[in-house]
């Protein structure tokens, strides 16, 4: 289920003393900021109402406002003060008697008299009242929610509409690839002929030109990959976030499978291999990593082949629980992919263990190291020089960074 990070909702909670109004809306943002506006008497719950806007929103910037009417009648009494009122009328007796003025001291002209007669409001129950405005949060989540779901199920079906589009453009790329081939053929034998004129055209090194052709503009590896991703984002269970050719090999990759996305919570995830057969391409699960976000291949000085893989979280309650940092794994791949599977699966490493939403991953052109980018920084990972060496890793930069590249920009090479 897709649900918008824009939305709205506003809910009532009313009983005999006041009403409590809660609005809340969204808009987009990278992580969790929340604005809340409440009325001073109302300051003490604040943490309160930000613990259940946590269990609906993980991201996005939220403001909330929460405003109260209260019913006068029955939130204050008037209270005299009965020595203030009595001091005021003996001052009043005594500017009669000084004045040598006679005159009437009537009890309307002594209660305009600061503080003589106050208001007084009425104890509250702070259980009832938190009470009451907790219903009116939770309330407003919901329908705030209710709001997202629904503007999250507009965006599927236009995404879904859009991926059957980009189906029917690949299957027409494939139908027509062998027309292209055709074609080809044709219009190089015409060519070879023109220039030849009667002389015979050697088949041989004809079809040596179209087998050559063929290979530069065949399309297999990259339409049956992308079916796969249209197939898995329509129907499948989780998104596949890293693609990883297998170095040395035209004919495999490695994929996330399961990862978590709207469709999966991610705690299923794993990381598996495709191999070109005859009768189509073949996954093997390599290794179960629950939460894997970003894995890549790196290779040793001696030529050894390693992976580096990176969970963007440990565990959770809920799907948008966040509490839990994720893992940085190593694992030195000693055999063939397609020995591993569901019952003989690739056994990893933990290289660091408190690493939160790390969504960058960048790979050296060299496949020497790697760069990992989490809420806690940069970090660097390179393989072990040898086999009994351990793995180099240091932190580049201690500020949370969501992506991470290293470009070459004066071409120096460094």
């Amino acid at each position: 289920m897709i649900k918008s990070m824009t939305g709205f909702g506003r809910a009532e909670a009313v009983n005999e003393l006041r009403k409590i109004t809660v609005e809340m809306k969204s808009v987009n943002n990278r992580y969790f900021d929340c604005n809340i506006r409440l009325p001073k008497k109302y300051s003490a719950f604040e943490a309160d109402v930000r613990g259940i806007l946590k269990e609906y929103v993980s991201r996005g910037k939220v403001d909330v406002f929460v405003t109260e009417e209260t019913y006068a009648e029955s939130n204050s009494e008037p209270v005299l003060s009965e020595a203030l009122a009595a001091k005021y009328a003996d001052i009043l007796k005594e500017i009669t008697n000084i004045a040598g003025v006679s005159q009437e001291i009537r009890a309307c002209d002594i209660a305009r008299f600061p503080d003589v007669i106050t208001l007084r409001q009425t104890p509250v129950d702070e259980d009832e009242l938190k009470s009451q405005l907790m219903t009116a949060v939770r309330s407003a989540c919901e329908k705030f929610d209710e709001a997202r779901i629904a503007e999250g199920k507009r965006l599927h079906d236009d995404i879904i509409s859009k991926l059957s589009g980009m189906k029917a453009n690949v299957d027409e790329i494939i139908a027509r690839e062998p027309e292209i081939l055709a074609d080809y053929r044709k219009r190089l034998s015409d060519k070879i002929e023109e220039i030849l004129g009667d002389r015979t055209i050697d088949e041989g090194q004809l079809a040596a030109a179209v087998v050559i052709y063929t290979d530069k503009i065949c399309t297999d590896e990259e339409t049956v990959r992308l079916k796969s991703h249209i197939e898995q984002v329509a129907e499948g269970p989780g998104g596949v976030m890293t693609i990883c050719q297998v170095p040395g090999r035209s004919d495999q990759f490695l994929a996330t499978y399961q990862f978590f996305s709207p469709n999966c919570g991610g705690d299923e995830a794993k990381i598996v291999s495709y191999t070109r057969a005859d009768d189509g391409w073949k996954m093997r699960v390599v290794c179960d990593l629950p939460y894997v976000h970003r894995f890549g291949l790196l290779e040793g000085k001696d030529g050894s082949l390693w992976m580096l893989a990176c969970t963007i979280k440990s565990a959770c309650e809920y799907k948008d629980d966040w509490r839990f940092p994720g893992k940085v794994y190593g694992a030195s791949i000693e055999r063939s992919f397609e020995e591993y599977d569901e019952g003989n699966q690739l056994p990893l490493e933990i290289l660091a263990d408190d690493q939160l939403r790390n969504h960058g991953f960048w790979t050296a052109p060299d496949r020497s190291y790697a760069l990992v980018a989490t809420e806690q920084g940069v970090f660097r990972f390179a393989p072990p020089a040898q086999a009994d060496a351990k793995w180099a890793s240091e932190q580049l930069l201690d500020e949370a960074t969501s992506d991470i590249c290293l470009v070459d920009f004066d071409g120096d090479g460094e």
